[in-house]
């Protein structure tokens, strides 16, 4: 079936054949047994050649997103991503007003993250500053995913934290430190820990009263 998938969602007849056929990969796709089948059946080549032709449509790019978030749990499709050049319309897609598309995005982009060197892509495609934007998105899970992202980035590559400061987010992070949504919470500490490595990002936490933050959630 995964075969078929992977060579029917690239048909260029019709978007409605290809977002049907993305779709059952998407959700295939959170099989973990299923991951190195679609890697391996060039699926992820497929999903990334796809948004060359699938710039303006939202749910097929949605759905695309959503196949490369399923994939990238599995390091060599991380890989895969990169090569193929997947994470610069991901990067793109952090700039999109849709929620499911902003959610899917963030989800591949946070994953991705766990790799240094899709970190050093993600910088050089200007991702830094939209993820600290959706920082404060009005749907918690792009939030969520958006300071994973952040704290992938700071962990894998210390130069992102700068980004993170100059764009408002350790600002931002401090006051997620006051969230009862508790993911957001642990997202945003573990992004602060990992952008506090940097010596100016350091003093816009204490500046910030984040130690104090900090220590009241350790009570």
């Amino acid at each position: 079936v995964i075969p078929f998938l992977c060579a029917r969602s690239a048909d260029h007849h019709g978007d409605t054949l290809s977002i049907a056929c993305a779709g059952a990969l998407m959700q295939l796709g959170r099989l973990d047994e299923a991951v190195p089948v679609i890697r391996e059946n060039d699926g992820i080549k497929t999903i990334v050649s796809i948004f060359e032709r699938s710039s303006s449509n939202v749910p097929l790019n949605t759905v695309l997103a959503g196949v490369l978030a399923s994939c990238a749990r599995e390091k060599e499709s991380v890989i895969q991503i990169r090569m193929y050049g997947g994470l610069r319309p991901l990067a793109s897609f952090l700039s999109a007003s849709n929620p499911e598309l902003l959610t899917k995005s963030t989800e591949a982009v946070a994953l991705c993250a766990k790799s240094a060197r899709c970190v050093r892509e993600l910088m050089a495609n200007n991702a830094i500053g939209p993820l600290a934007n959706l920082l404060t998105n009005s749907d918690e899970d792009v939030a969520v995913n958006a300071a994973v992202a952040l704290a992938n980035c700071a962990e894998n590559d210390l130069s992102a934290a700068g980004g993170i400061r100059s764009s408002g987010g350790v600002q931002t992070l401090l006051k997620h430190l006051r969230s009862t949504y508790a993911p957001l919470l642990v997202a945003s500490c573990k992004a602060l820990a990992a952008a506090g490595y940097d010596e100016q990002c350091l003093r816009q936490i204490i500046d910030g009263d984040g130690v104090r933050l900090i220590w009241s959630l350790l009570r």
